[in-house]
């Protein structure tokens, strides 16, 4: 099925965040197998017998501190590579026929990094969707269906019923959330019932 302008764009802004994402995950790595160096440590001067160890394992020291070298640099090209490469790469998307928010969020969104290895906080999936909110409904519509306020506003209710659960168990009335629902597409579910189709906004 084709995709309009504000799919598009909408599938073109969570690619942003997930590129992101993913560079930083890859900067990560190259710290974790970097060398780093703190200036401000003292370090004792070596004995005799310790410079004697020195001269004798001088020339495989070498051979290991060369191969460390080129090994981050072999890792610091192919990390170059992999960013330059998540830069350039299109924003692939999948759309149906239904024209609804939630239903693109569900193929194109931000993945709960509560449930989902891998996925995102709640920080960044609020901010993507409201950058969604804007391109599907016109600028200001976050503001207007008070997006951020009513994201809020569900964690809390979640966050409460949980702590009512874990305080009376036994209690059938009240609802236990091990992982509680994920805001954003529930507030879209909500949202919903106030706004028509996107593809229905001139």
């Amino acid at each position: 099925m084709s995709v309009n302008e504000r799919e598009e764009e909408c599938i073109r802004v969570a690619h942003e965040y997930k590129v992101r994402d993913h560079i930083r995950r890859l900067q990560l790595e190259m710290e974790r197998v970097g060398v780093s160096f703190d200036p401000s440590i003292q370090v004792p001067p070596p004995t005799i017998g310790q410079r004697v160890l020195q001269v004798l394992l001088s020339p495989l020291l070498l051979i290991v501190w060369f191969a460390g070298i080129f090994e981050r640099r072999a890792l610091r090209r192919k990390i170059d590579r992999e960013i330059a490469s998540l830069k350039n790469a299109p924003a692939n998307g999948k759309v149906t026929e239904i024209k609804t928010i939630t239903e693109l969020w569900r193929f194109n969104g931000l993945p709960d990094g509560r449930s989902m290895l891998g996925g995102f906080g709640l920080a960044e999936r609020t901010e993507c969707a409201g950058r969604w909110l804007e391109v599907l409904y016109g600028p200001g519509a976050s503001e207007r269906v008070r997006f951020r306020t009513r994201v809020a506003n569900l964690l809390s209710t979640y966050e409460a019923r949980s702590r009512a659960a874990a305080t009376v168990p036994s209690d059938p009335n009240v609802k236990l959330y091990i992982h509680p629902p994920d805001p954003i597409y529930n507030l879209f579910q909500e949202i919903e019932q106030d706004l028509p189709q996107y593809d229905e906004i001139a």
